[in-house]
């Protein structure tokens, strides 16, 4: 049997496919058909279910997301942390976010392993998310209604009392940078040349020392979502539903509004689309004094960060063929920053 990190794209899928359902074994769920979503950092399937099994009709359906988590990203106690937050925040009637669903057991996941797929992975079934998304169609009101949703999650993350043994990862200026670049295999693999790894070094050093200004106080540092993007969010009857916590994290709150700036920062409508992110904000939560210049260290922090995963993902077919040229823009980006 060919090894999981020499298949293709298409046939790692496959294979995780035979483990989903394995791992839906554990839910009882009946006649079920199962979509890919995504296969990148974790891998995700919607799971449609017959509604009732007398029925022809396959309008009928219960739709839930299965994550299969990558192996030896979290650890298990880091990946039950994380349910059990999403677990909390369905307490907050104006937080929309995905309800993790418990195995036969109670367990809200599961372990599941396959022949082909070189080790056991993680997995958890979510309820799915009704709406759209509105990656071409957004307005400013949309993403004040993102805004919104930052801001009450904070709140909540500012009274959340983690139980013991909660354990998420730390996203600091050393949870989102690390050594950067020291340590990655981008010089040696010939990706990058002395002149621009001095580039990365220096925008590295620079972003460091802006987010040093920040303190860690229950005001301004806490569980965040860390990966709010228009990918991560649906919008039905007027509101924003955020799914995605796999990176949830101790982080600046600013960052959850940097991310969210990152992938709006090519938009013609930038200014207008910042400005209502942060009026929205604004709206529930004030924002430190020095914040402008932090979000601008932090949409850097947000692209060597980035870079840095794609790196160490060479066993995924499709994250190894975007390499090269991400970190092309990454060096040009970091460039701008510097001039900045």
């Amino acid at each position: 049997m060919k090894q999981f990190t020499n298949l293709s794209y298409g046939g790692q899928v496959k294979r995780l496919k035979r483990l989903a359902r394995q791992a839906l074994l554990n839910y009882n769920l009946g006649h079920l058909h199962l979509v890919n979503l995504a296969h990148g950092e974790n891998t995700t399937f919607k799971v449609e279910v017959e509604a009732n099994f007398s029925s022809q009709d396959l309008k009928k359906l219960n739709r839930y997301v299965l994550r299969i988590y990558r192996h030896n990203k979290h650890s298990i106690a880091a990946i039950h942390s994380e349910l059990l937050w999403l677990a909390s925040l369905q307490h907050e009637n104006d937080l929309v976010v995905p309800a993790p669903m418990p195995t036969l057991e109670g367990s809200l996941l599961t372990i599941a392993e396959v022949p082909g797929v070189p080790e056991p992975r993680c997995c958890a079934l979510f309820r799915w998310l009704p709406g759209r998304f509105l990656k071409a169609r957004l307005n400013d009101r949309a993403i004040e209604n993102v805004g919104r949703f930052l801001a009450r999650l904070h709140h909540h993350s500012q009274q959340f009392v983690p139980p013991e043994g909660f354990e998420r990862p730390r996203w600091d200026e050393d949870g989102l940078l690390g050594a950067f670049p020291i340590g990655l295999p981008i010089e040696s693999e010939g990706f990058v040349s002395p002149q621009n790894q001095a580039v990365l070094e220096s925008a590295a050093l620079q972003i460091r020392e802006r987010l040093q200004r920040l303190t860690q106080h229950s005001q301004a540092f806490g569980l965040i979502h860390s990966d709010l993007h228009l990918g991560n969010c649906k919008f039905h009857k007027g509101e924003v539903q955020v799914f995605d916590f796999d990176d949830c994290g101790w982080g600046y709150y600013l960052y959850d509004l940097a991310v969210a700036l990152y992938y709006l920062r090519h938009r013609e409508e930038f200014s207008n689309l910042q400005t209502a992110l942060l009026q929205g904000y604004q709206q529930l939560r004030s924002l430190p004094e020095q914040h402008e210049s932090c979000l601008k260290a932090m949409i850097a922090a947000r692209r060597l960060h980035l870079m840095r995963d794609l790196v160490l993902r060479q066993d995924n077919p499709k994250l190894r063929a975007l390499l090269p040229k991400f970190i092309d823009v990454s060096i040009e980006e970091m460039k701008k920053f510097l001039n900045q």
